[in-house]
This record gives C-alpha cells, structure tokens and sequence, in this order.
C-alpha cells in the first residue's frame, strides 16, 4: 500500500514489552484455500463487486472441462477451452472509506478506512455478499484487502462512502461507527520505533496490542469477512504493524465458512511488507504469520528483462532465494502491483508494467513459468497521474468493466489476465505444479530455455538477434501447440507449434522480431491429448478396493457422480473388461451381463475394470462405496485423504463426500472403511 501518512490507535505503556514478543512458531495461514487448479492468484483492482462476479462466472470460473491440480506428480483432465480460468482473485479494500474530491477520487481513498461497513465504492454490503456467493458458487476463491492499521488521512470532517460521520482532526479524533475515539489512537514518544508504534504519512495508525478493544474491533471485521465465504486476506501496510499485534488479532479469527471450505480450514493470509534491503524492518519476521510480499523479486525481474545495470536473462538460472529472496515457501510474488506501477512503494525504474506490454508479458510469462513464490498477477486500469482511480463518471461512480468481441476489456479497463499470452501461462502453471525445472539452457546472454519436469516447456528470446537450434525439452515426443501465439482448439493449433522427437529434442526458431518471442508448451498442449480427451471417449478405469472376506461374502460397489453436483441422472456409462474365464471368476461375469452404467444402483464385483466415459464424471472424478453381502454390509461413512499417493494421485474435489473418490482412466486402491487411496498410472 502506498504510503501517505498515520497515527497509531492507543499507545500504552505495553509498548515496552513488545521488544520481547516474537513470533516464533508458523500459525498456518499459508495455505492458499484454492480450489483445485488454481495455483494464481489475480489482482481486480477497483472493480465493482457486481463486475467482479461477472468475470468469475464468465472468464475465471470453470467453464467447460479444465485441467485439475492433483499431486506434484501428476495433473489429469480435458482442455477444452481455449483460455484458462478457475484463477482466484484478490479484491480492493470492501469496507468504508473517505470520499476525496481534490485530487478527484483517487484510488488511493479506498485505504483511508472510515468503518468496517462493508460500504464502499465497489458497492454495498449486498452486492459484495453476492459476489462472493457467485463466485464460490463457479470454483473462484476471493480474497481481500484489508486495510486494518490505521483510519482515515489526518485532519479534516465530514461522511464516509456508507454516510457515517468522522472527525480526523487531532484534537478530536472520532470515528464514531466502529467505534473509535481520541483514546484509541497513539503518539509518537517511543523514539526509533515510530516506523510500527505512531503517525505515518498522515493515516491515523492504530496500536492494536495496547487495547483488546481495538482488538476485537478489528477481529470482528475479519471474522464478518469470513462468515460471508472469502478465502483470505492481503493485509495492508503489515510493515507498519508489530507481527506480535498482528498474532493476536488472527488468533481471533474464526476458521472459514464451511460452506466453502473443508472443517478447520484457516485463511489464507499475505502480509505486504516492502523490504528491499537495508532496512530496520524485515520481510522474514514476518513469515510465522502467513505468506509476506516478495518486493525484491518484482524490482529483480523488472532490472533484468530490461537488461538494467548489466543484468541478463541468463542470470535468472538461480533465481530465487540465491538472490537473496524469502524462501519461496513464505513468498507472494508479482511482476508489479497497484503501488509499485505508479512509482510508490519499491523498484522506482525496474518496475514493468502493462504500459510496456512486450517486455511485461515476458516477464510475467517467465514468473508463471517459474516455480518460485506463489504468485499474482495484475488487472489494471489506464493511469496518467499516479493518483488517478478507475474509470468513472462524473459523479465518482465507477465504470462497467467493458468485454468486447474478442473477449479483451475497453473503457480504460486494461485487464492483463485476459490476455492470452498470460492466461494460456497460468494453465501452464497450473499444469507443471511441483515439477522441478531441468534441462535449463542459455546462450550467456538473453536466450533461456528450461523444463518443469516432463510437463511443460519455455524459451525465450531476448536478444536483439534470432534464435534457431536443437533444444532438449523433456517431454514426450509428440507435437505441441504453443500457447504464447495461440490455442489448441478442434484440432488444431491456431498459433505455432513445435514436434518433439522421441529423444526429447526439438528445432526451434524465434525471431527477435515476434510481438511475443517466446514459445511455451505442455502435455495438455499436446495434439495427440486433445484427441484422446474427447467427448465421450471411454478409458480404461480400475477399481481395487482392500477386504479381507470369508468364504461366502462378496463385494459390491455402487457409485457415479453425486448429485449435489447437479448432474441430471449422475450415471456414468461404463462396459466391463474381463478379468478371468476361470470358475474364480464366475459371479463377476455373471453379474457383469447387462451392467452398462456406473451409478447409484449398479452392482460391481471389488475388482472392477471398466471403460468409463470420463466426460460424464465431475472433472475427471466419480464417487462409490461397497457394500459387503454376508458380512459388514455397506460401509461406513468416511472423508477421504484430501491427496492420494501413487504416479497419478492428487487432490480430489473440495466438495464434501462421504464416499470413495476415484479417478476416471486410471488404478484407484482403495481399503474398506478406510480414507486411504492410491491412484496410478496404467504400464503401456
């Protein structure tokens, strides 16, 4: 956040003993809370909510079949679209603030907090509950900033964005709706700890460990937050807060709506601490708390595909924490953000922004590329001045967001999510989750080429000349449509592609004269993919599930897709592969005759091996359970691990169940009664 000035609520004689309060154990709240499939997150910056529930349902949500996360070991699933959705997304401060009219609503009015009504000019408390509703309802996560440090900019009256009254000047400082009086906020008397304890840029700071009630007040706001479905939260301004006053405050939290979230889920939370160094406060006495923004990572990438200070792209080889970074574990990452693109905060020159689009989308192409960090990436609007806000009328009131024909944003909306280029990245990123980078390349200047894993594959050219030769990629022969210059789509590639031999090389040229010279592909890019994940093409699915029976019981399944999924008859058609003609084998196929359907009435033998129709499952996932005839009858209800083990194991859905999930096309082990699984790949 933008530093502009503050003074501190309540300061006491407790300050003293802040020196000696650490945080010295992880709080978890370093989940991301994503949904599956979702490794990114995307900044709307200024949107209305009624926008932001617009987008999710219309570009990030899961439209179609898109790929799912699974393990670091394998991801399954059908691209059928030719963008990537499912990005969660971080949203502007919801709660009451100033209204500024010299300079005229700037977008910086959004973090001088009046109240905690969520009341501001993204809309009203109704329309940020829908949002959100809207979009956990299509699989996108929301989370928030929130301003909790300080009140509005010193001096002046008047009635924030929800109509309630203020008073910030000095002598009687009121802010009646939360409330908040004189004796909440602080002085500067405590010497070199005025960056944490007092006025800051002209904000009216609060102490939160010198008064519960403080405390509780902003406990409140964030638990209200938390009840409405949001998944987390960006906290402003962290640097300016003790992370021991902020380890009370989250030990207030409750956990997150269990209407959206697994029971005992914590949010997820990333302290924006700008340290680049040098600096009495440090990014890393942070890290207990959650995740902490990386500014010397967004400086770094600006620095070197500008080639700034000598620096060079092939100087990215050990990018990371050899830099001198947060372990990536702790990290938030960005290329830039709403302060840094305007010159505020960190960086200065280095910062790359949508205004120069060539270099930024490598840049930004490079990060999601990259396993380092957990990233985000930015949605802007066009700014002349620093201070300018979103698009709007005459009355302050914030524009539509604009969608035309080709699916890009207008009306001074900029929305660099939408651009292919980075949205095709964040499936790749999606796609090469937990796969280390191999096989890295470079010429010692600005051509790099690296792999993550077998999964995906990039090169850049940065140099003022042509790259052409033999690169090794590490993925299966096969050719790849390369999704920097285009889509895989019915068939074929509608921008290049390159063919990988079964060595795992290819021939690549680019030239120092494409828009975007750089080409990036992965194994859902891959031709041969698309054709095997059809519609309504069958794959071979196995189902092994553990009892140790006595002669004279026998074991069913019974299963398909659950109908909270809203899925019409939930079956899914199957037809059986034999297993044996000996007399062993005599009641499976017996009962085998006639069974074409995988569904909540069916009977199956406790080894199972079908040809599935994996369009018709949830995402590539089907539930069932067994039940034992002369024995323990149908199973108990159980919550299976939320990651399963094996070649192709990963994450199941986040919905509840209290069934087995299996995975269409592939080995799932199971044990009766058990919340164990194992799922594999089959041997060619």
């Amino acid at each position: 956040m933008m530093a502009i000035g503050r003074q501190k609520l309540g300061m006491v004689a407790k300050l003293s003993v802040l020196f000696l309060i650490l945080v010295t154990v992880a709080l978890d709240y370093d989940a991301d809370n994503c949904q599956e499939a979702r490794t990114v997150i995307v900044h709307l910056f200024n949107w209305k909510w009624t926008d932001v529930a617009r987008e999710c349902e219309q570009f990030l949500g899961p439209l179609d079949i898109v790929v799912s996360r699974q393990s670091s070991s394998e991801r399954v699933g059908v691209v059928l679209t030719p963008s990537v959705h499912t990005v969660p997304q971080s949203v502007s401060p919801p709660n009451e603030h100033r209204i500024i009219k010299s300079p005229f609503r700037p977008w910086w009015e959004r973090y001088q907090p009046v109240s905690y009504l969520l009341q501001s000019r993204g809309g009203n408390r109704q329309q940020f509950v829908d949002m959100v509703h809207r979009c956990g309802a299509v699989g996108v996560r929301i989370y928030v900033d929130v301003v909790i440090n300080h009140m509005t900019g010193a001096g002046g009256t008047g009635n924030g964005s929800a109509g309630t009254p203020y008073n910030a000047d000095e002598c009687c400082l009121n802010f009646p709706t939360v409330p908040y009086s004189k004796e909440d906020f602080s002085t500067c008397n405590c010497g070199d700890c005025c960056t944490r304890s007092c006025d800051i840029e002209n904000y009216q700071d609060s102490e939160q460990l010198s008064s519960e009630r403080v405390q509780d007040k902003i406990a409140h706001y964030l638990n209200d937050l938390l009840s409405i479905g949001v998944a987390g939260f960006r906290v402003d301004a962290s640097k300016h807060m003790w992370p021991s006053d902020l380890e009370i405050i989250f030990a207030k939290m409750t956990n997150s709506n269990e209407a959206y979230f697994p029971p005992q889920t914590k949010p997820f939370i990333y302290c924006e601490v700008i340290d680049v160094g040098g600096e009495p406060i440090a990014a890393k006495e942070y890290t207990g708390l959650g995740r902490v923004t990386e500014f010397k990572y967004s400086y770094s990438i600006g620095d070197v595909f500008r080639n700034r200070n000598d620096q060079k792209l092939s100087y990215l080889v050990n990018f990371g924490e050899a830099w001198g970074f947060l372990h990536s574990a702790d990290a938030l990452v960005f290329v830039d953000n709403h302060d840094n693109q305007r010159g505020h905060g960190a960086g200065g020159a280095s910062i790359l922004t949508y205004k120069d689009a060539g270099l930024y989308k490598r840049a930004v192409t490079f990060m999601l590329a990259h396993p380092y960090g957990f990233v985000r990436i930015m949605s802007s609007f066009t700014w002349i001045n620093d201070w300018h806000g979103p698009p709007s009328n005459v009355y302050g009131e914030i524009d539509d967001v604009i969608i035309d024909a080709f699916g890009a944003c207008s009306g001074g909306w900029v929305c660099e999510h939408r651009w292919r280029q980075i949205a095709n990245m964040v499936r790749f990123r999606n796609v090469v989750i937990g796969e280390p980078i191999v096989y890295w390349w470079d010429n010692g200047q600005n051509q790099i080429a690296f792999s993550r894993g077998t999964k995906g594959f990039l090169i850049i050219n940065g140099d003022n000349y042509d790259l052409n030769g033999v690169i090794t990629t590490g993925l299966p022969a096969g050719t790849y449509c390369d999704v920097i210059s285009g889509n895989l789509h019915n068939g074929s590639c509608t921008g290049r592609s390159i063919s990988v031999s079964d060595d795992g090389r290819t021939f690549v040229y680019i030239s120092h004269l494409w828009t975007d010279p750089m080409i990036a592909v992965h194994e859902f890019s891959r031709f041969e993919f698309q054709e095997i994940a059809e519609p309504h093409r069958r794959l071979r699915t196995v189902i092994l599930i553990y009892y140790r029976s006595v002669l004279g019981q026998d074991l069913f399944i019974r299963g398909g897709v659950n109908p909270i999924q809203n899925c019409g008859s939930c079956v899914i058609p199957i037809n059986h592969n034999p297993l044996g003609n000996s007399s062993h084998y005599d009641k499976y196929n017996t009962w085998r005759i006639g069974d074409s359907y995988l569904d909540w009435y069916g009977e199956h033998y406790w080894m199972v091996d079908v040809n599935m129709d994996c369009s018709v499952s949830f995402d590539g996932w089907f539930e069932f359970k067994a039940f034992v005839v002369n024995g323990d009858g149908w199973e108990p209800d159980m919550t299976q691990m939320a990651s399963c083990y094996g070649s192709a194991g990963g994450s199941r859905p986040s919905y509840r169940t209290r069934n087995h999930v299996a995975r269409c096309g592939y080995i799932n082990v199971f044990a009766f009664g058990e919340n164990s699984c194992m799922m594999n790949r089959f041997i060619p």
